[in-house]
């Protein structure tokens, strides 16, 4: 049977994953956009960064309007900042009557809006130990065996966390400063083209985006900000 790994990715830790895992399994893999079907004769394989302990909107909504089938396995690598929550409670819904089968793989978290980023230092051994967690995660994929069940206590945290990125997707606090050089990287990038250009500089044209932060994160001049939160604070994007 082909194998197929569908990535999604803002800064590049779950990209970064899913070229690694293709590389292991053997498998190709397809960027998951607005337009993505999935093709049901392969093994499926998702590899997708971690939202407000859910899936980012994109990929769920993949979820939604795909058919599934009682004898298909369906496996999601979420990366994340800590641990997925329950997560895997979510992909089990939108993907039954298919087995699902769930991974964590900690890396650098990219949510500036809450955090600051670690130290080089720090960085850098979480990223490596990311990359041996992906080894494991590829052996236990070829045995399909999940390593992931979220307990039952934190169902009650989950529904409050997936509550917090409905408000936090709302695009009303995005602003450019005047590092702006309407270089268009953060209109081209947008995976809901949710920005552009106008008189030379990014306006939100959406009410609402997948908060995926790739506009704040990729700017060369770290011009677009969110409120007070990322003022000052470091930018992330992997490098391999």
């Amino acid at each position: 049977m082909q194998q197929m790994i569908y990535w999604f990715s803002a800064t590049g830790n779950s990209k970064h994953a899913a070229m690694r895992l293709a590389e292991l399994l053997n498998e190709e893999t397809v960027e998951i956009t607005h337009d993505t079907e999935i093709d049901m004769n392969s093994r499926i394989i998702f590899v997708i960064p971690l939202y407000f302990w859910t899936l980012p909107i994109i990929v769920r909504n993949l979820f939604e309007r795909t058919s599934w089938a009682s004898d298909e396995e369906v496996f999601v690598v979420f990366t994340c900042g800590g641990f997925i929550g329950t997560a895997d409670r979510d992909v089990k819904k939108l993907v039954h009557p298919a087995k699902s089968l769930v991974y964590q793989l900690p890396m650098e978290t990219n949510y500036i809006v809450w955090h600051k980023l670690d130290d080089e230092k720090t960085i850098y051994e979480k990223l490596k130990k990311a990359d041996a967690e992906i080894e494991a995660t590829a052996l236990h994929i070829k045995s399909s065996l999940s390593t992931y069940r979220s307990p039952f206590y934190l169902i009650p945290f989950g529904k409050i966390f997936q509550a917090f990125y409905e408000k936090q997707r709302r695009t009303k606090r995005f602003y450019v400063t005047d590092k702006c050089i309407s270089c268009k990287l953060c209109e081209i990038s947008c995976p809901d083209q949710a920005i552009r250009l106008t008189d030379g500089k990014p306006r939100w044209i959406k009410d609402k985006c997948q908060h995926c932060l790739g506009c704040i994160h990729r700017c060369p001049k770290e011009a677009i900000e969110y409120g007070k939160h990322t003022v000052g604070k470091k930018r992330y994007r992997y490098k391999d």
